[in-house]
C-alpha cells in the first residue's frame, strides 16, 4: 500500500515535516538498513535539535471510515542518538484535515539494534478519505546528537469486523 516502504528509491514517495528541526533532516543511506534484500534506508539527523523540536517522514494512504490501519516500522539508535522514535497514524477527511486525535506509539531506545514500533489504529470515523502514516524523531529533552535510521515501514488497511 506504500509507495518506496523499504526507502529503495531515496525518499521518493516520502514528504519531510511538518516540523520543527526543519526540511532536510531525513536522507536515504546505505550506511544501515534493516534487511538483506535492500540497501537502503532512511536515516534522520538530529544533531543540535532544540528541547521539543521534532521531524518526520510521511504519506498518505487511501483510507475509508470504519477501516482499521495496522502500521509498523523498523528503526536503529546508531551511536545513542537521544529522542524519541515514534511511529503514528492519522485519519484525514477530503481536505487532507486530520480527523479525531492521532494514534501514537513510541519505541524503546536500543543503540546499535533493530527495533519495531507496531501500531494499530482505527476505526477510521465518518468522513475519512486517508490515513497518513508518520514516522517521526521527537526530542523529548535532551541535546540530541547522531542518527536516527528507519527502514521497511508497513501499512494495511483493515475491513471493519462484523457489526
Amino acid at each position: 500500500m506504500l509507495v518506496n516502504p523499504g526507502f529503495e528509491q531515496g525518499l521518493v514517495g516520502w514528504s519531510q515535516g511538518p516540523g520543527s528541526l526543519g526540511a532536510g533532516i531525513f536522507t536515504a543511506e546505505t550506511l544501515l538498513n534493516h534487511t538483506s534484500h535492500g540497501a537502503y534506508g532512511a536515516q534522520c539527523n538530529v544533531f543540535n535539535a532544540t528541547v521539543g523540536s521534532w521531524s518526520q517522514l510521511y504519506q498518505v494512504v487511501p483510507c475509508a471510515p470504519g477501516e482499521s490501519i495496522a502500521a509498523s516500522v523498523w528503526y536503529d539508535n546508531y551511536a545513542g542518538a537521544v529522542g524519541q522514535p515514534r511511529l503514528y497514524v492519522s485519519f484525514l477527511d477530503y481536505t487532507g484535515a486530520v480527523i479525531g486525535s492521532p494514534t501514537i506509539v513510541t519505541g524503546a531506545i536500543s543503540v546499535f539494534a533493530w527495533s519495531q514500533i507496531q501500531n494499530l489504529a482505527g476505526p477510521a470515523p465518518t468522513g475519512t478519505t486517508g490515513a497518513s502514516i508518520n514516522i517521526q524523531v521527537y526530542n523529548n529533552g535532551t541535546t540530541p546528537s547522531g542518527y536516527w535510521y528507519w527502514d521497511d515501514v508497513s501499512a494495511v488497511r483493515m475491513a471493519p469486523g462484523p457489526g
